[in-house]
This record gives C-alpha cells, sequence and structure tokens, in this order.
C-alpha cells in the first residue's frame, strides 16, 4: 500500500502544483500491484495498471513516459506489520475506497464561496500563482 504522487508533461499539471505550493499534481493509492485508487475526470475509482502500462520480461511496467515528476512513498511502519495485519489493514483501505467510488471532483460553482472567504483570498490570489 504505497502513496504515488506525480506530475504529468501537461500545462495544467504544471500549474495544480503549482497552486497547490509543491512539486506535484496528482496522488495516487496503490492498493497493489496490479491497482490502485484514484480520482480522474471520469471520477474516483479503482484503476488497473494494465492502463498505460508497457510490458517487460517480468510483467507489466507503468509506463513512466507522461511524467515529469513521481515519487513513491510507503510508511516505514509497513514493513515491520506482520502479513495478517498488513491485510486487514488493506482490507480497510479497500473498503473505504469501494465508498467513494463514483464521487467527482467538486465542481467551479461549489468552490466558489471559498474563493470568496476571506481566509483563502490571498493563497488563490492570481498572481501569487502565475
Amino acid at each position: 500500500m504505497d502513496v504515488i504522487l506525480s506530475q504529468a508533461r501537461l500545462p495544467g499539471s504544471k500549474k495544480t502544483a503549482k497552486l497547490s505550493a509543491g512539486e506535484f499534481s496528482h496522488a495516487m493509492l496503490a492498493l497493489d500491484r496490479n491497482f490502485w485508487f484514484d480520482a480522474q475526470a471520469a471520477g474516483c475509482g479503482f484503476h488497473s495498471i494494465a492502463m498505460g502500462a508497457v510490458s517487460g520480461d517480468d510483467g507489466l511496467y507503468l509506463d513512466l513516459k507522461p511524467y515529469k515528476k513521481l515519487r513513491v512513498l510507503r510508511h516505514p511502519v509497513m514493513d515491520l506489520l506482520s502479513p495478517k495485519r498488513r491485510a486487514e489493514l488493506n482490507g480497510q483501505v479497500d473498503a473505504y475506497c469501494r465508498k467513494l467510488v463514483g464521487s467527482h471532483y467538486a465542481q467551479y460553482e461549489d468552490l466558489l464561496p471559498l474563493v470568496r472567504h476571506p481566509l483563502f483570498r490571498k493563497p488563490l490570489d492570481r498572481k501569487s500563482v502565475v
């Protein structure tokens, strides 16, 4: 169970990373070697690594060409857990992700009240982003 942070080689990805004051524009939760969970334009859901994968001698690999930056994070405690406990955690994460399947990014109209809120005005000032 890893978190994969990425920034694609697209102008929108770079802007998103800049807006979040970070290096990355997207996060995925790798549930196992075959599937990850993330939000895409079509909505939140499970996605197979086979989508956009390349074949190698040992199986399928994620094609890294579309990514400008990529980082894989694994909590160090995961390697200390027993296989049984790791399986329990994976089951809990899987169940939580299943509740989110089909949900979508917030619509622009839903975000407008946040932008108008005084607390968020300065961080979302266009001059600080461009």
